[in-house]
């Protein structure tokens, strides 16, 4: 499966299982799958820039909770996101504990190459009342 580019329209690349031939989808008709779309947040604020994407204060529509959304850089010339961004997003979401970041849902925008991340919300005003700065 690969996403290509033709005469302008995006689409799919894939091999139907049902004839074994390959086969050519349009992006604009593919949804969102299970994913939840990053328009159901409100990005209220850029927090910052890095490497790894671009971090935004959010806020979730459905509940009115604040979030952190971490948009996240893919290479386009490489396929899809790779299996160990993959696994690492699952770990992440399995993890719960006081002092890490908790990873809650990763939602996707309307281009194919747009992930966020939904993460935990940590007002740095906050985390500098809770850190113990000093060697004990």
């Amino acid at each position: 499966m690969s996403s290509k580019t033709d005469g302008g329209s995006k689409y799919l690349c894939y091999v139907s299982i049902a004839t074994l031939k390959p086969e050519k989808l349009p992006l604009e008709l593919i949804g969102n799958g299970a994913c939840r779309s990053v328009n159901e947040f409100d990005k209220i604020r850029q927090l910052g820039a890095g490497t790894y994407g671009i971090v935004y204060e959010g806020k979730d529509k459905k509940n009115g909770k604040t979030a952190t959304l971490k948009q996240v850089r893919l290479d386009l010339k490489k396929e899809g996101v790779s299996i160990s961004v993959m696994r690492e997003i699952q770990s992440l979401m399995d993890i719960e504990h006081e002092n890490i970041v908790r990873l809650f849902d990763v939602v996707v925008g309307r281009k194919i190459e747009q992930i966020f991340l939904v993460m935990e919300y940590c007002d740095q005003s906050k985390i500098a009342k809770n850190v113990c700065f000093t060697k004990q």
